[in-house]
């Protein structure tokens, strides 16, 4: 059973060095986003707190078509894991890949930090919720196929450096 496990790690990510790489590349966007919010000026924090409440506030008078709003998050999101797969078979894209992972974690460390500052201890449950499992599921996807972008670039290079 262990075993298993282990052969199915090694399957989904093969390389650690590059797992950690693009991990990494993730936190750093997560950490930079919050950051980011915390450097705005006051009338941008401002801007960025009203945004927020309106949009728990639609979400509130049940004014949001969910099923609009699933139409277009899974267009969207099939779109940024399409454009990583494409950009990872020429050796110029996994830069691009690595700074939309990047953007990845920023924009997730951005909305998460832009909750908390909007609604204090209050705000747990709902990050919780954003987070959960939408965000989680679509960040493991980006990050694995960035590294698996890296890993056919870095099998690229080696080809056409060895012939």
């Amino acid at each position: 059973m262990k075993k298993d496990k282990a052969r199915l790690a090694d399957i989904i990510l093969p390389n650690k060095r590059i797992n950690y790489f693009i991990i990494s590349t993730f936190i750093l966007g997560i950490i930079s986003g919050s950051i980011f919010l915390a450097m705005l000026t006051h009338t941008d924090k401002v801007n960025v707190i009203k945004q927020i409440n309106n949009f728990f506030n639609v979400i509130r008078e049940n004014k949001l078509n969910s099923g609009l709003a699933v139409k277009n998050s899974l267009i969207i999101n099939y779109i940024y894991i399409i454009v990583i797969w494409i950009l990872g078979f020429s050796i110029i894209g996994v830069v691009i890949n690595i700074f939309l992972i990047y953007i990845r974690g920023f924009i997730l460390g951005f909305s998460l930090s832009g909750i908390v500052v909007t609604y204090k201890y209050k705000s747990i449950p709902a990050c919780l919720l954003y987070v959960f499992p939408h965000q989680i599921f679509n960040s493991i996807v980006v990050c694995v196929l960035g590294i698996y972008s890296i890993m056919f670039t870095n099998n690229l290079v080696r080809i056409i450096v060895s012939k």
